[in-house]
């Protein structure tokens, strides 16, 4: 890091070196800094059970303005810390026609008591959210459970609709909370 001596202001440089160890941990995170490490490292750290207990931090603004296709994190169910830093995920489509309990994002945050899940700092401006055969669906998540939301802000993009299509419970930020779960300063 260096500090502008005159404003005081520090600017922090991530180092993101694969050999560095304990990496996705909570003091050390997987560094996301564009569309295409996002979903590869998001998946690559999935278990075949769809879940991901993985610590994230987004370095940059994310567009995925120039990705091929759909996100295919709909399906992570995701007991990590997801720390937005005050970035933008931007022109994301969360589509699906498959049959889903939940979907979003994220299928869901946090999965139980031991395996909690956070999502904080982040703004999303998704392009399309369309997950027809799923009965949770939100943007971030279908489902909060044993999860934590904080500092989320969704928006449109200009010329796209804000509309968000699922089954039975369908939300802005979320479809449906369950169990245990915090959600503080969201706006949709």
């Amino acid at each position: 890091s260096e500090m502008d001596q005159t404003t005081g202001n520090v600017t922090y440089f991530y180092n993101d070196d694969n050999l560095t160890p304990n990496k996705g941990t909570l003091h050390n995170p997987r560094l996301l800094y564009n569309a295409d490490s996002m979903e590869s490292e998001i998946i690559n750290q999935t278990a075949t059970t769809n879940l991901n207990v993985t610590n994230y931090r987004l370095i940059s603004d994310i567009s995925y303005s120039e990705f091929e296709g759909h996100s295919a994190l709909y399906n992570v169910k995701f007991a990590g810390v997801f720390e937005g830093n005050g970035m933008r995920i931007s022109n994301i489509s969360l589509v699906s026609m498959e049959d889903l309990e939940s979907a979003g994002l994220f299928a869901q945050i946090g999965n139980s008591a031991s395996k909690t899940g956070s999502v904080k700092n982040l703004f999303i401006s998704p392009k399309a959210v369309s997950f027809n055969n799923a009965d949770s669906v939100g943007i971030l998540a279908g489902t909060i459970k044993y999860g934590y939301i904080y500092d989320i802000t969704t928006d449109e993009i200009q010329g796209f609709s804000s509309t968000v299509t699922g089954l039975k419970f369908v939300g802005g930020i979320f479809g449906r909370a369950v169990s245990s779960f915090e959600i503080k300063d969201i706006y949709s």
